[in-house]
């Protein structure tokens, strides 16, 4: 059972608003993986699809979705929160319930693949206004916890939805899209009931010119420009050590997928503990030691050899993990301007992204050339995260960055 906070802590804080935003979250994010992790397998085995364009398809998907964080931001500060939520959930849900027709009907890739793009993007519409609402709920000393409320709910759709997706897969894979509508549709009968408040739907300008003026804001550009090297170690986890453990070490998939669910359990029930943690040391001091864990842990999986072994480091980067991600994400609303977190959760769901998206290619590049030597391969991974630390504490050393954090009682 994931361990309840006592009354005094920022999690008995929370708005209502928060939790029934988080349920939202694994709601949406159930539907979205129900199906899509296995669109490719279907385009592959049962269309004849080349993997090539599968994965071109796929590419394309994540980097419009990445630019339309910045989107979504902006139109979240401009119309409102709960506006962009609900709107970018409904279209989503139409947009699913067309890939089924698709399916059912036979459709053209090109068709299929224009709408992975198309939900690539209303996600991508969702996110920054989702946070921003976040922010706009939760006061700063509080956004740790309400951040770490967030991401339980994406990792309990994580792992509900591919579950129950495999398990229903067995008929007709078109058929799945429609259980992904009325999921989706009850996530933002859930976001309709956050009315906006504080921030949102009260900026009035809406152009290049308005947007280009983030440029003034020094130190969050450097927070975020060190973020994107931070994603970039943090993605190692996934496509990296899964070719690393089965072309080196020989690992069965059922084994791989068993570290992996150890990681989504980890978080769900570690997630609490680590908020408090991250309360007592502060958010400053956690975005610097998560870093470290990191490249502790990756330098670790250089000399794991078992299931038994792996299954630690994993371990060590999912502390890793719950310590820094919802400390980075508050930092960053912290260090942005406070009248448009639209824009700043739209800028860090775009550095955030781009991590992601770069992540595998350092990762393979590094198979490439070290695979037989894994500690070499691993710590040089590792030293991401080192240059990571250094790069937060220049910049949280800066003056910008001690003036925007020095309010809250958590930052210190």
């Amino acid at each position: 059972m994931i361990a309840q906070a006592p009354r005094s802590t920022s999690l008995a804080r929370l708005d209502a608003r928060i939790y029934a935003l988080a349920v939202a979250r694994g709601i949406n994010t159930m539907g979205f993986s129900i199906v899509l992790p296995f669109l490719a397998i279907y385009l592959y085995t049962e269309r004849g699809i080349a993997a090539s364009s599968i994965g071109a398809v796929y590419t394309l998907s994540g980097i419009v979705g990445a630019a339309t964080q910045v989107v979504g931001g902006e139109l979240a500060d401009r119309f409102g929160r709960r506006l962009v939520m609900v709107s970018s959930l409904l279209a989503r849900a139409g947009v699913l319930g067309a890939m089924g027709v698709a399916i059912g009907r036979g459709g053209s890739f090109a068709t299929l693949g224009g709408l992975v793009v198309a939900n690539a993007m209303l996600r991508s519409l969702f996110e920054p206004a989702a946070f921003a609402a976040v922010t706009d709920l939760a006061p700063i000393e509080d956004r740790v916890a309400a951040f770490g409320v967030q991401r339980i709910g994406i990792n309990v759709g994580w792992a509900m939805g591919p579950a129950l997706g495999a398990y229903l897969a067995s008929g007709a894979y078109g058929r799945l899209f429609f259980l992904a509508v009325p999921a989706t549709v009850g996530a933002a009968a859930l976001c309709a009931r956050v009315r906006d408040v504080g921030a949102g739907a009260h900026v009035r300008e809406l152009s290049l010119r308005e947007f280009l003026s983030v440029r003034r804001e020094t130190t969050l550009l450097l927070y975020l420009g060190v973020t994107l090297l931070a994603m970039i170690l943090v993605a190692q986890l996934f496509s990296t050590l899964s070719i690393y453990t089965t072309a080196r070490l020989g690992l069965r998939k059922i084994d791989l997928g068993h570290l992996y669910t150890l990681n989504g359990v980890l978080v769900v029930l570690l997630q609490f503990p680590a908020v408090r943690f991250i309360e007592r040391i502060g958010r400053r001091q956690a975005v610097l030691l998560g870093p470290l864990i990191y490249a502790l842990a990756y330098a670790s999986m250089g000399l794991a050899r078992t299931v038994g072994g792996l299954a630690l480091c994993v371990a060590g980067v999912t502390v890793g993990e719950l310590v820094f991600l919802p400390a980075q994400q508050s930092l960053a609303s912290q260090l942005g301007d406070p009248e448009r977190q639209g824009r700043v959760m739209g800028l860090y769901g775009l550095t955030f992204a781009a991590g992601q998206s770069f992540g595998p290619l350092v990762g393979g590049v590094a198979i490439d050339h070290l695979i037989r030597w894994p500690l070499r391969m691993w710590g040089a991974l590792g030293l991401l995260g080192l240059a990571s630390f250094i790069g937060y504490a220049l910049v949280l050393r800066s003056a910008g960055a001690r003036r925007a954090i020095a309010p809250g009682p958590s930052s210190q």
